[in-house]
């Protein structure tokens, strides 16, 4: 018993100083819930086996501008036929600015550690504006800022993904919500699994 406590805690000493998921220690990790989507990365990043690891669908999070909200309803049932927690909040309610969004996330993080995904409808400009952040001597935008909230690291906390829509038309045709939901579920009931789907319109 004591070689094990002792291999705990120095496999715990080896990686206080690098990346971890959410700043858990190891005894935190094996003794508590993950999110499915992190259980690869917490398995190679402590080293653990998964079949140690307690993993279990966790919940989304929809960011969307107050006139989009009505209009997720076949998505938002889309993901909790998944097995997702789902979250919708209006922007009126979280501010205007990408620090204000980001410390909802934070605060949904703190009070929900089974948080997986994030989802922004709108794009950074334009009627339905969803702001970001920016980078660089030519003001490149990225969303990753919103995903580092806990740890002094880089590596996401969740899982962040965005919509870059200007309309509701765009929203329900689109973005992709009708197809998207068409498409997973074409290759859900046929041969192939997919597990990443990229969608596009003509002008992407």
């Amino acid at each position: 018993m004591h070689i094990v406590k002792a291999i705990i805690l120095f496999t715990s000493l080896l990686f206080a100083n690098e990346g971890s998921f959410r700043g858990k220690s190891l005894n935190e990790i094996i003794d508590g819930k993950i999110p499915v989507s992190y259980s690869h990365f917490i398995s190679e990043q402590y080293n653990i086996p998964i079949s140690q690891l307690n993993p279990q669908r966790g919940s989304y999070l929809i960011i969307s501008p107050d006139n989009m909200i009505d209009h997720l309803g076949d998505f938002v049932s889309f993901k909790k036929s998944q097995g997702f927690y789902v979250y919708t909040e209006a922007l009126s309610n979280i501010g205007s600015t990408a620090e204000e969004i980001k410390q909802l996330i934070e605060e949904t993080l703190l009070e929900d550690p089974m948080l997986e995904y994030v989802l922004l409808i709108g794009d950074v400009d334009g009627v339905a504006t969803m702001p970001s952040f920016y980078y660089g001597p030519e003001n490149d935008v990225t969303d990753q800022k919103y995903t580092h909230i806990l740890g002094d690291d880089f590596f996401p906390d969740v899982f962040i993904g965005r919509f870059s829509i200007d309309s509701i038309s765009e929203l329900i045709v689109n973005s992709g919500i009708t197809r998207l939901l068409t498409v997973v579920c074409i290759y859900e009931n046929g041969v192939l699994v997919v597990q990443n789907i990229i969608i596009g319109n003509k002008e992407h």
